[in-house]
């Protein structure tokens, strides 16, 4: 599908431009003397700048921050409707979504359907027959099978058509969603979706999981009155939400940060047996678990087995309580996870050889190919990420193929695909990330509208990568007080993200390649006026000799605590460096 060029060959992605935060005013740090000038400046990057807001902000407090689930749009209707088909015995299946936010989702109203006496089971899409979303005739299916009421979770935003047909047959349908919301709401049961026209909802980045979990604290309000089993109920279920939060890449800020904070504590200790021992198989100690563990190694491995097989054994392993069971499961998710590393790497190495010169007027790469659906995704995102523009990487089918989006900021996903939602036959998605599903015969017209689409919305400028520069630290800021309230920021994630602090002016002292690939770049420099330094500069190794001992730099990254022989140091882990 990519236009042929006369040179084969792809550009460089350009160093990031470095730019650095307004400055906070001047009356903001006379107002906070107790805190280093660098965090006033980070707190003020994050528009928290009264002293209630900075309270709440760096120790925020369940479950006084988390927002009432009865103000949720359609939650008093679905409760209603639940607590009825309870007393019905009718049969209950919850439609969820083989990534780690669906599945998380679906385990979570499980295990609260189950405690209230509910007549519940679970349903979850393989991606390769039913796809992406509510299917017509898996509803078919589910209400052949004496189903009353379908509760989807992730999902079912976009299925109007579907859901209209289900409920004709009969079948009772809540849709529980978080995904833009296209102009045709399926007239459901009850539909809850923060991101639907008219919902006043102030947390508009819930997740799947974080919309399923306060459905779960409507329906706990509902059947508990016991305030104290209440409040126990809800909390076992934090690991869940944190987990389905961050692997959906949702904001870290307000209600979410409270519900990943206190989702860390009780993930740290959880009752699933099944997180137990997948933490263990990821090799992370529970306290060192943060949500960058999530990130990077939880949630791959519970969308592992969707990837390559069916999302089922990653639910089981969330809802099993057997010990023996869970260690298996964990030993197999563990073992999709490294198959799909290598498929992935595989897979990019195979499209990085198609590619033809990028210009800046290709502001969006399209490609198609006889790649797994599961991993067209990650296929995606690695090309976005290493050449700076959305990328659209899509499975061809014989008739019906299938794609995955992933972006970068001023490009919307959700919206990109709502614009051409005509030669579609299925999508979903948010800002950053998307999936659909398309007759194979529109996939040109889609890519010549996609370009016309990212021209019109895309600049050159946009292309080049940006490195946001927090705050500028001096040497005598560098000590431990600094790392105690940066440690107060976590959980980083989006719209918190991991600070970059800039250093200027340190002089190389040391140079060295480590790793075991010899990867990454090991330096001592020297601070004006302060002590040696050890900095870690990861995947930087290529650019060694662009560093000469004696010679200054600039420094962007963050300090960090290194832990050896029971000993603590202060370290620098850099995102980038320049010559001065």
């Amino acid at each position: 599908m990519l236009k042929s060029k006369s040179t084969m060959g792809t550009i460089t992605t350009p160093a990031p431009r470095w730019t650095i935060a307004k400055p906070a005013p001047t009356e903001l740090f006379e107002a906070f003397p107790e805190y280093p000038r660098p965090i006033v400046q980070m707190l003020f990057n994050r528009g928290v700048t009264a002293d209630e807001a900075i309270t709440n902000f760096l120790d925020p407090v369940y479950p006084r921050d988390l927002h009432d689930p009865l103000a949720l749009g359609g939650v008093k209707e679905a409760v209603e409707i639940i607590k009825q088909s309870i007393a019905d015995s009718e049969r209950i299946v919850i439609h969820g979504d083989y990534d780690a936010d669906g599945l998380t989702a679906t385990a979570l109203l499980l295990d609260v359907l189950t405690q209230l006496g509910a007549n519940v089971s679970s349903f979850i899409p393989n991606r390769y027959e039913e796809g992406y979303g509510v299917a017509a005739a898996t509803l078919k299916k589910l209400r052949a099978e004496k189903a009353d009421l379908v509760i989807t979770v992730d999902c079912g935003i976009s299925s109007a058509v579907e859901i209209a047909a289900a409920r004709k047959a009969g079948l009772k349908v809540i849709v529980t969603d978080h995904h833009t919301a296209p102009k045709n709401i399926p007239k459901a049961e009850a539909v809850i979706n923060p991101n639907q026209p008219g919902d006043t909802y102030p947390n508009k980045a819930l997740t799947g999981a974080g919309v399923a979990f306060k459905l779960a604290q409507a329906l706990l309000l509902k059947y508990v009155s016991d305030e104290k089993k209440r409040d126990a109920a809800e909390k076992w279920l934090l690991d869940l939400v944190a987990i389905g939060t961050v692997a959906d890449m949702a904001d870290l800020r307000g209600e979410n940060r409270t519900l990943v904070k206190y989702g860390l504590v009780v993930l740290k200790q959880s009752r699933r047996p099944g997180l137990r021992h997948l933490l263990r198989t990821a090799d992370i100690a529970p306290e060192k678990l943060t949500a960058r563990s999530i990130g990077y190694s939880i949630g791959p491995r519970l969308n592992a087995p969707g990837r390559l097989g069916h999302a089922n054994e990653a639910l089981a392993l969330l809802t099993t309580h057997d010990d023996g069971e869970a260690r298996g499961l964990a030993f197999k998710l563990d073992t999709y996870n490294r198959e799909r590393r290598q498929v992935t790497s595989g897979a990019v190495e195979e499209v990085e050889q198609q590619l033809p010169t990028l210009t800046d007027n290709d502001r969006i790469i399209v490609i198609d190919g006889a790649w797994q659906s599961g991993v067209v995704g990650l296929i995606a995102g690695q090309l976005s990420r290493e050449y700076s523009r959305p990328a659209v990487v899509i499975e061809r089918g014989e008739t019906i193929s299938r794609g995955s989006v992933r972006s970068i900021p001023g490009f919307n996903v959700a919206k990109a695909l709502q614009a051409h939602q005509s030669l579609l036959q299925t999508y979903g998605g948010h800002a950053g990330a998307g999936g659909f599903s398309i007759s194979t015969n529109k996939l040109e017209r889609f890519r010549i509208k996609l370009e016309e689409f990212a021209r019109q919305t895309l600049s050159a400028r946009q292309l080049r990568p940006t490195l946001e520069i927090e705050a500028e630290l001096l040497s005598k800021d560098l000590n431990w007080e600094l790392l105690d309230r940066l440690s107060a920021f976590e959980p980083f994630g989006i719209g918190n993200t991991e600070p970059n602090l800039l250093l200027t002016v340190v002089i190389v002292q040391d140079i060295s390649v480590v790793g075991q690939d010899a990867s990454h770049l090991k330096l001592v420099v020297q601070p004006q006026g302060g002590e040696r330094l050890t900095v870690l500069a990861f995947g930087m190794a290529k650019r060694r000799d662009e560093l000469a001992v004696g010679k200054p730099i600039d420094l962007v990254g963050r300090p960090v605590t290194n832990e050896f022989n029971n000993q603590k140091s202060l370290e620098w882990h850099a995102s980038d460096f320049r010559t001065t």
